[in-house]
């Protein structure tokens, strides 16, 4: 399927700064070919927001779905543990 980004390049360019490190911002086309995924491919970022586009058409939840995730963020991990911690078993 092929899927119309010339909006959504317009909003792409605006965080172009953090965005050249996983795709060119210079080489964005208007449409980009959303194919079957497989586990073992690595699509391109824009690739992969054209099929997030593409299920957000399909399944109005998709969009509010996404949102939540965002808006929470990632839950803090600890980096380094020691290995008492690591170790450590609660029967």
């Amino acid at each position: 399927m092929c899927v119309d980004m010339t909006t959504t390049n317009v909003a792409i360019r605006q965080w172009s700064g953090k965005a050249e490190r996983y795709f060119k911002v210079k080489e964005l086309t208007d449409t980009i070919d959303v194919v079957r995924m497989a586990p073992s491919l690595k699509p391109p970022v824009a690739t992969t927001i054209a099929s997030m586009l593409l299920v957000g058409t399909w399944d109005p939840s998709f969009f509010s779905l996404v949102t939540q995730q965002v808006t929470a963020g990632r839950a803090p991990t600890p980096r380094v543990a020691s290995l008492e911690e690591a170790a450590c078993h609660n029967f």
